[in-house]
């Protein structure tokens, strides 16, 4: 009875032991990225700089919508002042709007689960591989997710969200550098007026 009951603890430890742990995402950090809503026909490409510290996000981007032309923004989100600022960039106009949705960090939720990880690239090879977890769960707010972290870094490398309110939105990022090289990129331009 003993060695039996020794084999289970040994076995539970060591199923414990392989248990992947949920790493931390950074909190700061300038990205280039993709993010794309086929409900809506919307595209949106450029850099993001993300704060989760402030929770506020800035982005210089292009933006599709179907088959219109594309727009050139700078928009800033401002959670903790319930404010987004949409400035664009060809014509300079620049409207505030309430934020549409909450504050939802580019983190791994606490309740994911650990899908299992990938080589994107090779081993063959030093440094010509990055592996990559892959995660799923839902959200604070309810919404269906699933993301790809870096392994070592936990560095967001895709983010997709499925919901009622949201719809469909993927993004992915890549050219990623932790730290933020320019916090003005916050600061809206004193023309901006309410929508």
């Amino acid at each position: 009875m003993f060695k039996v009951t020794l084999a289970v603890l040994a076995l539970a430890c060591l199923a414990l032991a392989q248990e992947h742990q949920r790493c931390i995402a950074p909190s700061q950090f300038e990205s280039r990225i993709v993010e794309v809503d086929p409900s809506k026909q919307f595209e949106l490409r450029g850099k993001l700089v993300y704060d989760a510290h402030n929770q506020r996000t800035a982005t210089i981007e292009e933006v599709v919508v179907g088959s219109q032309k594309p727009a050139f923004y700078h928009t800033i989100t401002l959670h903790q002042l319930g404010a987004q600022y949409n400035i664009n960039l060809q014509t300079k106009e620049c409207k505030i709007q309430t934020i549409p949705r909450q504050w939802r960090p580019f983190e791994i939720p606490h309740n994911s689960t650990f899908y299992g990880g990938v080589i994107v690239g090779t081993e063959a090879f030093a440094d010509s591989g990055v592996e990559v977890d892959l995660w799923g769960g839902h959200t604070e707010s309810g919404d269906s997710w699933t993301g790809a972290f870096t392994s070592r870094i936990c560095i967001p490398v895709s983010d997709s969200v499925r919901g009622d309110k949201i719809g469909f939105v993927h993004t992915s990022f890549f050219d990623t550098v932790l730290g933020i090289s320019d916090p003005n990129v916050f600061i809206p331009p004193s023309n901006c007026v309410r929508a």
